[in-house]
């Protein structure tokens, strides 16, 4: 079997790409958005996109039959962050296992500082064009094993064909963890119920061994009219692609706005999946979290970025999910126990 690595030239950058528009085009339907190629290119040849390929041969590759996996620059998080990605082949073999450390070592080999992977956990099921969405189980059971790569659960930004929106598992590898060295140092994480906290020290207790570090600050004042915040539309694409995509929403305690911008905020996005992040080290945030959980948004995951953990908050008016093959076992892990409560909570509001 041969691999070639990233930084090999024995495929042109418009090889490698065209490679990877037909991987697009067999997953997804004839209507979905395709990047632009030029882009595409330009994140290749930079080394924002690391493409691994491997096949029997470079000759077979090229024919069309080959099989690939991506890391990919995630400009919406820390600068020094990595997606591993885009494990697709037009036929299944057995050498995913050493594809995924082959790029895993590439990642530590790198400058980049964080690593995160949301692969595909669900059943197989169909597209609008009646083709199969395999569920790679075996490919989500190999990044479970990586080491030292932890369970933040739910990535809550992948709208599939027929609108369904996939609850993806979200794991993510940091080699210098800074949100686990203030947890160390006794900084807390605030949230506005209880409702949440004891599902959430689970998952931190999990990853990172620490007890008692989330306050619950309960119901506040109706009264405050102004909140310190900042809403920065980071995310929100085009009517055509609404019903394929999410909005994304950052939020930061540097300006003064009332109530009413975030409601301008909410009526203004497209998508039918929204997501506000919220940094959970900072505790003006607990106002903003009690609206909108009074709006339907769940609370679904945590992201240590950079030095904040990001908390996302979702909202899916759709309502059609491809839930995790263990979910409803009887059987389950720490971790999957876990995913499956906070898929509970997201699924029953």
């Amino acid at each position: 079997m041969k691999f070639i690595s990233p930084e090999s030239w024995e495929l042109t950058n418009d090889e490698k790409w065209n490679i990877q528009q037909d991987i697009l085009l067999s997953v997804y339907d004839k209507d979905y958005p395709v990047w632009n190629t030029t882009k595409a290119i330009e994140q290749i040849r930079s080394g924002i996109q690391k493409v691994l390929f491997w096949s029997d041969s470079l000759d077979v590759l090229k024919q069309g039959t080959w099989w690939t996996i991506s890391l990919v620059k995630d400009e919406t998080k820390w600068n020094s962050t990595f997606e591993m990605c885009r494990a697709w082949s037009n036929i299944n073999n057995g050498w995913w296992y050493k594809a995924v450390f082959e790029l895993y070592n590439c990642f530590l080999n790198s400058n980049f500082n964080q690593l995160f992977a949301t692969p595909r956990n669900c059943l197989d099921r169909e597209n609008e064009e009646w083709k199969k969405i395999p569920w790679w189980k075996a490919i989500s059971l190999i990044y479970s094993r990586l080491k030292d790569v932890k369970f933040w659960w739910i990535a809550p930004w992948y709208i599939m064909p027929w609108n369904t929106m996939e609850l993806l598992d979200l794991r993510i590898f940091t080699k210098n963890d800074l949100v686990r060295e203030r947890l160390t140092k006794w900084d807390k994480l605030y949230i506005f119920s209880d409702k949440y906290k004891s599902v959430y020290e689970e998952m931190i207790d999990n990853n990172y061994w620490i007890e008692n570090v989330i306050s619950s600050l309960g119901k506040l004042s109706k009264q405050k009219k102004i909140w310190e915040y900042n809403f920065f539309i980071e995310y929100d694409d085009n009517e055509h692609t609404s019903n394929y995509t999410y909005s994304s929403v950052k939020v930061s305690n540097k300006w003064e706005h009332s109530i009413d911008m975030i409601e301008t905020i909410l009526s203004t996005l497209k998508s039918k999946v929204s997501i506000f992040k919220l940094n959970l080290f900072d505790s003006s945030n607990v106002l903003l979290q009690e609206y909108l959980d009074t709006h339907w948004y769940v609370l679904v995951s945590l992201f240590p970025e950079s030095n904040q953990m990001i908390w996302y908050f979702v909202k899916s008016e759709n309502k059609k999910y491809a839930l995790p093959y263990y979910y409803g076992e009887d059987q389950l892990s720490r971790d999957m126990d876990i995913q499956a409560k906070i898929i509970n909570l997201f699924i029953s509001s």
